[in-house]
């Protein structure tokens, strides 16, 4: 069983797919500065399971922005801001896609 398998089972099992998703965002976001390659990790769960089934959009974006952010931090610029499809760019590009009202600045810093 791969470590995002182990992570996403942990989860209560009474919390909807989306909760589950937003759950991985939150916590990865509160670990950006603490736990780094822990919120890496609960970023990419998030992420791969906002893309199972039917695509969760808004998780999706959240888990693409904590992962460039995570990059950032960690000086790993080229897979955190380069001009190719990147978690910033991607993310920064379907916040104004989706005229998102929020999340969006964390992109462009």
């Amino acid at each position: 069983m791969e470590k995002t398998d182990l992570i996403t089972t942990k989860l209560p099992d009474q919390l909807s797919p989306h909760e589950k998703i937003d759950a991985l965002n939150a916590l990865a976001w509160e670990l950006r500065y603490d736990d780094i390659p822990r919120a890496i990790e609960l970023s990419e769960a998030a992420r791969d399971l906002a893309n199972q089934g039917e695509l969760y959009q808004k998780g999706l974006l959240e888990s693409l922005r904590n992962l460039g952010h995570c990059h950032e931090r960690l000086n790993n610029y080229f897979s955190s801001l380069s001009p190719r499809k990147t978690p910033f760019n991607e993310a920064d590009q379907d916040f104004v896609r989706l005229k998102a009202k929020s999340g969006r600045g964390v992109c462009l810093l």
